[in-house]
């Protein structure tokens, strides 16, 4: 696949999880249950507001990759390793309080495996490509 097409691929997909982010956040009042509804609205907008911004950058790094930029490889790789261990983190300082919240091992899995060639992506040749 050409490095344009591919880049034009992540930003659709980024600007896709960029959108999902932000319409969990708009209709969280829609989907309240009973008991703390302000605690639960309060997280569900932390994590819509996560989702919008991982969806940006990675929206971001598929313009750099479309344009031709090495650094829209890392980018997208510091995203994916970023939304792999940060769910970890959180529940290691034992913030998370509902199922949505908690990491899973199938999802770091998946977010590392898609790291990996993003990564390989960009330390394959170091000299090649423009970072500027």
């Amino acid at each position: 696949m050409p490095p344009r097409i591919g880049g034009i691929a992540v930003l659709l997909l980024g600007v896709a999880l960029a959108a999902t982010g932000i319409l969990g956040m708009l209709h969280g009042p829609s989907m309240l249950f009973s008991g703390d509804s302000s605690a639960w609205l309060y997280h569900w907008r932390l994590w819509g507001i996560g989702i919008a911004c991982g969806g940006g950058a990675i929206a971001i790094a598929g313009v750099a990759l479309a344009l031709g930029k090495r650094w829209g490889f890392l980018l997208l790789a510091l995203v994916m390793i970023f939304a792999a261990t940060v769910p970890w983190i959180i529940q290691g300082f034992g913030l998370t309080r509902y199922p949505y919240e908690r990491p899973g091992s199938m999802e770091t899995f998946v977010f590392l495996a898609l790291a990996l060639p993003a990564l390989w992506g960009y330390f394959r040749r170091p000299g090649s490509g423009t970072d500027a």
